[in-house]
């Protein structure tokens, strides 16, 4: 017998290849021979071999995890895997897109979410260059313009604060625009901190019996038109306070493009509490300048009479060195109508201001009332005030004083009508009583 060490070795075999088995005859066994062929043919039919997917198709567990399955949503081609299902990298895990071996950089979600979102990236490249990444509500992602310097869309009381929260969080003096009106819903503290600016595009913020709080160190409102409770029509109530500028830290405000509607009271008003002036100046810093720049003042009484009075402003910051209130290109937006012959009269009497000092000290080294020729300085104003116009030349105005005897200030030509004589300032420019009577 030649042993199987002993046969001729193979490397490879052939179809027609026999091979030495031994068959089950039931209790014994024969000899035995079957081709390669054949074999593999068992073999093929025997074994539970999967079923392979379609072209570029990668197996992967079935859920009883005996069997390979395959899948369209996962294929590779050589160069480019492909998942068409969501991918899911779970509990707070990164996805990674590297750099070389050694680095990467990586996309995570945060933990604690309460919800799926999806954010929709944009179809196609930046129009220009500098353009970010903006969303809806809703997460759809669109460029658009990176504008400077910075604004912000506000529509409610609540969006209003939280911007200018937003903007003093990063360092910035943005700009907060008025989406519409905004009706406040009590006392609003607003921090402008370093320049920021409210831009109202003529939209309201509707004040009814509330005021604003301007704290910060410089700021200004712009186009904005404020609304209080006040109604004039053919009386003579108060005025009412909607604005209140308190910060020891703050150096300049301005209201520029700004109406007050319904804010300015009749022309005789009851007393003199600080609820009665449309500004008070609570606190500023040691030097503090208040620009209010093409204002107007309104009513939004229907009937004939409108007696506006003054506009009035209450100094009540102590222990400052210097302040300079600059007043241009005031109106009146609402005068009487066509038909009243004291139309002209009450409209003039809206562009008096009216600065009283409070039981604080006055400012020690200045105290400047700028003006232009829209506006003039109520004498009875208890604030003592250099007037500083900001013209040349003659102008008329109105007072009940006699400035041949009074020291009165003028510029050389200004006129002055007291009710009963009319007066011209001659010399030189500065409070004195070089006028004469000439009439």
């Amino acid at each position: 017998m030649t042993k199987i060490s002993q046969y001729t070795a193979m490397t490879t075999l052939q179809s027609g290849d026999l091979m030495d088995i031994s068959e089950d005859l039931g209790g014994s066994y024969g000899s035995r021979s079957i081709t390669y062929a054949n074999l593999l043919t068992n073999l093929n039919s025997d074994l539970a071999i999967p079923a392979f997917g379609a072209a570029n198709q990668m197996p992967y567990m079935n859920p009883g995890a005996t069997d390979f399955i395959y899948s369209a949503n996962l294929t590779y081609d050589g160069s480019i895997m492909t998942i068409v299902s969501p991918l899911l990298i779970n509990t707070n895990n990164e996805l990674r897109l590297g750099s070389n071996t050694a680095n990467y950089n990586a996309l995570k979600s945060p933990t604690g979410m309460g919800s799926n979102l999806t954010y929709t990236l944009p179809s196609a490249y930046p129009t220009s260059t500098g353009q970010v990444l903006s969303s809806t509500t809703t997460g759809t992602m669109s460029w658009a313009n990176n504008s400077e310097p910075v604004m912000k869309y506000v529509s409610s009381e609540a969006e209003l604060t939280t911007a200018l929260a937003d903007f003093q969080a990063a360092g910035e003096a943005g700009i907060a625009k008025l989406n519409g009106n905004i009706t406040l819903t009590g006392n609003l503290t607003l921090d402008f901190y370093t320049g920021i600016e409210i831009w109202g595009g003529n939209n309201q913020i509707i004040c009814g019996a509330n005021k604003i709080i301007v704290q910060g160190s410089r700021g200004a409102f712009r186009g904005v038109n404020f609304a209080g409770n006040v109604t004039i029509s053919g009386t003579t109530t108060n005025s009412q306070n909607i604005i209140e500028i308190n910060s020891a830290t703050m150096s300049n405000f301005r209201f520029n493009e700004c109406n007050f509607n319904d804010v300015v009271g009749g022309s005789s008003p009851a007393s003199t509490a600080d609820s009665t002036y449309p500004i008070v100046i609570t606190d500023t810093q040691a030097y503090f300048r208040f620009y209010l720049d093409e204002i107007g003042i309104g009513t939004a009484a229907s009937g004939s009479t409108k007696p506006y009075g003054p506009f009035l402003i209450k100094w009540n910051a102590s222990g400052k060195s210097g302040a300079a209130l600059l007043f241009n290109d005031w109106h009146n937006r609402s005068p009487e109508p066509f038909s009243e012959s004291t139309r002209y009269q009450t409209a003039k009497d809206s562009m008096v201001i009216k600065i009283d000092n409070g039981a604080a000290s006055q400012p020690s080294v200045q105290r400047q009332f700028i003006y232009d020729e829209s506006v003039t300085l109520n004498t009875s104003s208890s604030m003592t005030l250099d007037l500083f116009p900001t013209f040349f030349g003659p102008t008329t105005k109105i007072a009940a004083v006699n400035p041949t005897s009074a020291a009165t200030f003028g510029n050389p030509g200004d006129i002055l009508i007291n009710g009963s004589a009319i007066y011209m300032k001659h010399t030189g420019i500065g409070s004195d009583t070089n006028w004469s009577q000439i009439n």
